[in-house]
C-alpha cells in the first residue's frame, strides 16, 4: 500500500546537510588553527540551518564543503611540514648540519597559486573582489613590526601597494578622495570596474591586544599572491615588464612612486612550425556544396561585414585624441590658426589631465607619498625638498603649505592648503585659490559619495559649489539665445499676444461673475418692511445710490500668469494622487502609508538642519539663545600642606608621628565672580 518512505538513521535529512566545526576538523585530522586557515584561503564560510539539531551554539558548515577540502593539496603540504619539524629537530640534535641543509631544501613549497585560479576563473571576478585585499594590503604597509608581524609581510605590502599605485597613476584612472579619521579613501575605475579602498594616514599606529592578528595574517597570505597576479596583469596591459625596477638611491631617501624606473617587456622571437598533411581523398567523397549551404554562408558574410563595421566606429569615438585646447584632433582643421572662437567645434573635458601644466612643490610638514599619488593620477607634476625642481625654481606654480606664516613668498605661484586638491579633485575643476590660503580656515570637506537626491538636504558648500561650476555653462546658454534668429523671435512675440488675449478675456468673465454675485447676496440680506408713500422716493433715491455704488468695479489682486499655471498644476496633482489611492489594494496600503510616514520624518529632519543652519548664521545656539563668550574663572591657589619629616630615632618616634600630623583645616569656599 502507499505511504510515506522510511529512511534509516544517517541516510537522510538536516542533519547529513550540516556538520559542526569539530566534526569537521576531526575528518580531516587537523587541528582547529589549521582548519580556520584552510576555510579562509579556500573561501569557505560558516551556515546557519534552519534546525541546529546538535546544539544552538556550535558552528556548522556545508558537509559538501568539508568533502571538497578532503582532496585539498594543501592539507598534505601542512602534513609534511609538521613531520618535517620533528625531523629537523632531531637532526639539530644529532647536530649533523649537513644532513639538516639538505632535507630543508627538500621541503614542499607552500603556494597558493592554484587556489587563486579556482576562485577567481576571469579576471574581472578578481578586481570585483579586491576592495577588502587592497585595504589590507594599505594597512600592514603602514604597520611596524613585531612578534607577531614580521618584516617579510611588511616589505611585501609596500611594494604590492607601490605597484598598484603606479599603474593608477599610469592609467589616470583615479576618480574621488576623501580624508576622514579612519584614513583616506580612494576610488578608482580600472577596466569597467570601480574600486574603493582605503588607506591609513601616516602616524605611528598603537597596536591593540583585543585584535587577533593570527586571522588578519591569514588572510594577507591569500591577499598577497592574488595582488601579484592582478598586478601582473594590469602591468602587462599598459605595455610594463613586471616585476618593475627600484632605482635604490631614491627609494633609500623615502621616495615611493619617483623610485620605480620604468621598462618595456624585451620583443621575443618565436619560431613556429607548421606541418601539413596530405590525405588521400576520392572523387566520390568529394561533394560540392548545396545551394543551402552557400545561402548561408553569403548572409554569414554580410553580418560579419557589419559588425565590423560598428566595431571599428566603436574604436574610433573611443580613441578620440584631444587637444590641448579641449578640441578633438579629428576638428582640428576647422579651426583657423590664430582664431579663440571654439563654440561651433565640439569639445571634450578630460578630467584625468586637470592638473596638467602644474607644477607643485610640497613642504616638509605636508603627506607628500598622498599627495605625489593624486597629483601625478591628475596630469601634475610634484617636487618636494631634494626632488627635481628646487623651491626658488620659476617653473613652480603651486606650494602646498601647511602652516600660518612663511619667511620667503614668491609672487609667480600660489600658495595653497592640501584641502584644496582634494576639492578640486572631487569636483572636477580648479576651485578658487583665495578660500584655501595658508593661515585660513578651509571651506568644509565634503565626501564625494554622497548622492543627493531632490528632497534631501543639501549642505551649503554643495550649493555654493554646483553654483560655481554650472556659472560657465549658464554665461554659454545666454550667449546661444541672444544669438538665436529673428523669426523664432517674431514667432513666439505672436504666441505671446494669443495668450494675452485669452487672459484679458478670462479676468473679464471673471469680473462679470464676481459683481453678479455680489448683487444677489445683497438682495438676499434686505429685509421685507412695508413702507408709506412719502418714503418710497426717499428709498428709491438711495437704491439707486446702492446700485451706483455696485455697478462701481471691486479692487482686488488678480493672480500672475504664473500662479495660475501652478494653482492648476498643484489641482492635477491632488486629483492624480487621490485616483492613484483609491486603485490601491487594501493589502497594499500600509506599504504606501510607511512610504509617506518616511517621506514626512525626511522631510522634517530637513527642516530641522535648515534651522540649525539659520540659527547658527545669526549668531545664535542650536537653542536658538544668544551665544556669549565664556569667561575663564581663574582657580583660587590652595595652601600648600607641608609633609612629616622622618625621624630616625627610636625613642622619639611616637611624639614625632602626633607632633608631625598635618592639621585639619576646613576648605575655605571661593566664590566664583561670573
Amino acid at each position: 500500500m502507499g505511504g510515506f518512505r522510511k529512511f534509516k538513521k544517517g541516510d537522510k535529512g538536516e542533519n547529513l546537510r550540516f556538520i559542526t566545526r569539530n566534526e569537521a576538523a576531526k575528518k580531516l585530522q587537523v587541528s582547529l588553527k589549521v582548519f580556520r586557515k584552510l576555510c579562509i584561503i579556500k573561501g569557505i564560510h560558516p551556515r546557519n540551518p534552519r534546525k541546529k539539531l546538535k546544539g544552538k551554539s556550535k558552528t556548522y558548515y556545508y558537509a559538501k564543503d568539508i568533502r571538497f577540502l578532503q582532496h585539498e593539496k594543501l592539507i598534505d603540504i601542512i602534513r609534511a611540514r609538521k613531520a618535517a619539524k620533528v625531523k629537523s629537530k632531531k637532526l639539530e640534535d644529532r647536530k649533523e648540519f649537513g644532513a639538516l641543509k639538505s632535507f630543508k631544501k627538500s621541503l614542499p613549497e607552500f603556494s597558493l597559486d592554484h587556489i587563486v585560479k579556482e576562485r577567481y576563473p576571469t579576471f574581472q571576478d578578481a578586481l570585483k573582489d579586491l576592495d577588502d585585499c587592497l585595504s589590507l594590503v594599505h594597512l600592514f604597509a603602514s604597520l611596524d613590526s613585531s612578534a607577531e608581524i614580521k618584516d617579510g609581510h611588511i616589505t611585501r605590502c609596500e611594494t604590492l601597494a607601490r605597484e598598484f599605485q603606479y599603474y593608477v597613476m599610469k592609467s589616470q584612472s583615479l576618480r574621488k578622495v576623501f580624508l576622514s579619521i579612519k584614513g583616506v579613501y580612494y576610488q578608482a575605475e580600472i577596466m569597467g570596474e570601480t574600486i574603493t579602498w582605503i588607506a591609513p594616514l601616516n602616524y605611528v599606529n598603537k597596536k591593540e591586544k583585543n585584535v587577533d592578528y593570527g586571522v588578519m595574517i591569514n588572510f594577507l597570505e591569500f591577499y598577497e599572491t592574488l595582488m601579484r597576479f592582478v598586478n601582473y596583469r594590469l602591468f602587462s596591459s599598459i605595455g610594463l615588464q613586471y616585476p618593475p625596477r627600484y632605482d635604490q638611491s631614491k627609494l633609500g631617501k623615502g621616495d615611493s612612486l619617483a623610485s620605480i624606473l620604468e621598462r618595456k617587456p624585451k620583443a621575443t622571437t618565436t619560431t613556429t612550425t607548421t606541418t601539413t598533411t596530405t590525405k588521400k581523398t576520392t572523387k566520390e567523397h568529394q561533394t560540392k556544396k548545396s545551394e543551402s549551404q552557400k545561402k548561408l554562408e553569403s548572409k554569414l558574410g554580410k553580418i560579419n561585414e557589419v559588425e565590423t563595421e560598428e566595431v571599428e566606429e566603436e574604436d574610433e569615438m573611443n580613441n578620440l585624441e584631444i587637444n590641448s585646447k579641449g578640441v578633438a584632433k579629428d576638428f582640428e582643421g576647422l579651426v583657423k590658426d590664430g582664431e579663440d572662437d571654439l563654440s561651433s567645434i565640439p569639445k571634450i573635458f578630460d578630467s584625468s589631465k586637470l592638473f596638467d601644466g602644474f607644477v607643485f612643490y610640497l613642504n616638509r610638514e605636508v603627506p607628500k607619498h598622498m599627495l605625489e599619488f593624486i597629483i601625478t593620477s591628475f596630469g601634475g607634476k610634484v617636487s618636494w625638498e631634494g626632488g627635481d625642481y628646487a623651491e626658488n625654481d620659476d617653473k613652480i606654480t603651486h606650494q602646498i603649505v601647511d602652516r600660518k606664516s612663511l619667511e620667503k613668498l614668491y609672487p609667480t605661484r600660489e600658495y595653497i592648503q592640501p584641502q584644496w586638491v582634494f576639492d578640486s579633485v572631487n569636483n572636477r575643476y580648479l576651485l578658487p585659490v583665495q578660500e584655501y590660503g595658508p593661515g585660513l580656515i578651509p571651506p568644509p570637506h565634503l565626501s564625494p559619495f554622497v548622492i543627493y537626491e531632490d528632497d534631501s538636504y543639501i549642505p551649503q558648500r554643495k550649493a555654493a559649489l554646483d553654483a560655481l561650476i554650472n556659472q560657465k555653462d549658464f554665461d554659454s546658454m545666454k550667449e546661444k539665445d541672444q544669438e538665436m534668429p529673428d523669426q523664432e523671435d517674431e514667432d513666439s512675440g505672436e504666441d505671446d499676444e494669443e495668450m494675452e488675449e485669452d487672459d484679458e478675456n478670462i479676468r473679464r468673465i471673471e469680473q462679470r461673475y464676481l459683481q453678479e454675485m455680489q448683487q444677489e447676496n445683497k438682495k438676499r440680506k434686505q429685509p421685507d418692511v412695508p413702507q408709506k408713500d412719502g418714503d418710497n422716493e426717499d428709498d428709491d433715491q438711495d437704491n439707486n445710490q446702492d446700485s451706483m455704488d455696485e455697478d462701481e468695479p471691486v479692487v482686488q489682486k488678480e493672480p500672475t500668469k504664473k500662479e495660475r499655471e501652478q494653482l492648476r498644476k498643484q489641482k492635477k496633482e491632488e486629483e492624480e494622487t487621490k485616483l492613484a489611492e483609491s486603485m490601491i489594494k487594501k493589502k497594499d496600503m500600509w506599504l504606501y502609508n510607511k512610504i509617506k510616514d518616511t517621506n514626512k520624518q525626511r522631510q522634517e529632519s530637513n527642516q530641522a538642519l535648515m534651522d540649525k543652519r539659520n540659527k547658527l548664521a545669526e549668531g545664535k545656539d542650536v537653542n536658538g539663545k544668544p551665544r556669549e563668550g565664556e569667561r575663564q574663572v581663574p582657580l583660587p591657589k590652595l595652601p600648600k600642606v607641608q609633609k612629616p619629616q622622618p625621624n630616625n630615632k627610636n625613642n622619639n618616634n611616637n611624639n614625632n608621628s602626633k607632633n608631625n600630623k598635618p592639621s585639619k583645616q576646613p576648605a575655605k569656599k571661593f566664590k566664583s565672580s561670573k
